[in-house]
């Protein structure tokens, strides 16, 4: 079992890595929705301390090898409510602000091919085409050409923007299927917002296709990517994982340069 830390212990992108695993088993187990699953994956990757990742996953069911908290001083802080870890609604200022170079991994691609098999091919939204399309596209379905995050997998893309209503909260919009949803219900950020034009979607097909290599998981079944803000500018973070627990990201600037690659992860 995983010795115990103090929840203002810092994070590290194995920390966030197995906290991500975690919720995508209750993705599989039905124990999350796929939109709540994508706005806690999104705190996940930007979580500053042991204690945000932790409140994200411990209303979930099922393992983690995500170091449990002192029970001590998480009374001390006030996460402990009644005995029970209480949820966080939101990651905490400091966590939200920082472009951290792990991944905004979003949400875990079907397993089963066919469910991500669109007029795309086998690639699905991952394609060059789809990417371009997509993108061009999402100015007149979501209202802004800026975004907090844009989340792309094989099966769907979402895009996290400003809510012109409520400044400093984000609204979320799904595209799947070929048809748009959302918004779903606004989240206060602090988050800086990207123009996602700025992304070439050739550059972006790339790097989802050299990712699998890159980070070691080279029979990634599940691939997903995420356009963000970053320290200097435009970031993309692309995370690979496979059925047997191998996980890796790579993280490169919106013109293709790779900043940083997390080798694979077991578990």
């Amino acid at each position: 079992m995983p010795i115990s830390r103090p929840p203002e212990m810092r994070a590290r992108d194995r920390d966030r890595v197995h906290a991500c695993a975690t919720l995508d088993e209750a993705l599989d187990d039905n124990q999350l929705t796929a939109e709540d699953h994508a706005i806690r994956i999104e705190k996940a990757t930007r979580a500053a301390t042991l204690g945000d990742l932790r409140a994200l996953i411990d209303d979930l069911q099922g393992h983690t090898d995500l170091h449990p908290l002192r029970r001590r001083l998480l009374e001390r802080v006030g996460i402990v409510d009644g005995g029970r870890l209480a949820v966080i609604g939101t990651a905490s200022a400091a966590a939200v602000a920082l472009a951290i170079l792990g991944g905004a991994w979003g949400v875990q691609t079907y397993r089963d091919g066919s469910t991500a098999t669109s007029a795309y091919g086998p690639e699905g939204y991952l394609s060059v085409t789809a990417i371009d399309d997509i993108l061009t596209a999402a100015p007149d379905a979501v209202g802004s050409d800026s975004a907090y995050s844009v989340v792309f997998f094989r099966d769907r893309a979402t895009f996290s923007v400003q809510d012109p209503s409520n400044e400093g909260t984000t609204r979320t919009f799904t595209y799947r299927d070929g048809d748009w949803s959302g918004p779903s219900a606004g989240e206060p950020t602090d988050d800086i917002a990207v123009q996602y034009a700025q992304f070439d979607p050739t550059v972006l097909a790339g790097l989802v296709l050299g990712a699998p290599e890159s980070t070691g998981v080279a029979s990634a079944e599940q691939v997903s990517f995420v356009l963000r803000a970053g320290e200097s500018g435009g970031e993309v973070a692309v995370r690979t994982s496979d059925d047997a627990g191998a996980r890796g990201t790579l993280v490169a600037d919106s013109d293709g340069s790779i900043t940083r690659v997390d080798d694979t992860i077991g578990r």
